[in-house]
């Protein structure tokens, strides 16, 4: 019984060390809570996309106004939104369906702190999540949807986030293969970061995932134009956990 017990000591420490090793890996930053909010020319996107617990920088960021806010024209189009990883279950047939796919969800459509949280509480990973248009069936933008990429661009090239890595992640809707959602889903995520590498923001900076049909955000609805969209969120070793099994969902 106690060689069982060191076992499992043994092999929590190994998961932690493993998690840590991929966050200093993938470049990951600190807990976003700890991020101040920048004192030089007021950017709410730049700082939101910092830290997206920053209720009043993303309220600000997704209104009409012009100083970093996104354009009237796409108002509506930001939204943050908290992706949960739940902790494994506990049966063996949901031990064996969990290999195949991780069950991340979205929880939540609020900007709240990550630090605090119980111990006890499921890795979780603050998005800021882009309403983009594409033409049916392809990577193209629609006319107009520059503008957000310009404003998104312009926020990522802020003093603040200088030393901030980003992960694009893509979504689809879930009507059609899985399979075909998951490379549509790549395919945008790479317009967007070719975009934004093409207006200033360096590349190394930036990483791109396909999560295809995988983490809706309208699940009452899967084939609703709401889970058609790119998030973005700042690498931090606190969620080193959620973005491993959202590289994951697409891999195969």
């Amino acid at each position: 019984m106690r060689l069982f017990f060191s076992f499992l000591i043994l092999l929590a420490t190994a998961q932690t060390t493993i998690a840590q090793q991929a966050g200093d890996m993938w470049g990951f930053g600190s807990d976003p809570s700890q991020i101040e909010p920048s004192s030089g020319p007021q950017n709410h996107l730049a700082n939101c996309l910092a830290n997206p617990t920053d209720h009043e920088a993303c309220t600000m960021a997704g209104s009409a106004r012009t100083d970093g806010g996104l354009e009237s024209a796409v108002r509506g189009g930001l939204e943050v939104v908290t992706i949960v990883v739940p902790r494994k279950p506990k049966t063996a047939r949901r031990k064996k369906a969990a290999k195949k796919k991780p069950a991340i969800r979205v929880v939540k459509r609020v900007a709240t702190p990550i630090a605090g949280k119980p111990k006890t509480s499921p890795p979780s990973l603050p998005v800021v999540d882009f309403t983009i248009a594409f033409d049916y069936d392809s990577a193209a933008l629609k006319n107009g949807e520059q503008a957000k990429l310009t404003q998104l661009a312009t926020a990522l090239k802020h003093p603040i986030n200088k030393d901030n890595r980003f992960a694009i992640i893509g979504h689809t809707d879930a009507k059609g293969k899985a399979s075909y959602n998951c490379a549509l889903s790549r395919r945008r995520a790479a317009t967007v970061t070719n975009s934004l590498a093409g207006q200033g923001v360096p590349r190394a900076s930036l990483m791109t995932f396909g999560a295809g049909e995988h983490i809706l955000r309208n699940a009452a609805d899967p084939r609703s134009a709401q889970n058609r969209r790119v998030g973005l969120a700042r690498l931090t070793k606190q969620g080193a956990a959620v973005i491993s099994q959202i590289a994951r969902l697409c891999a195969d």
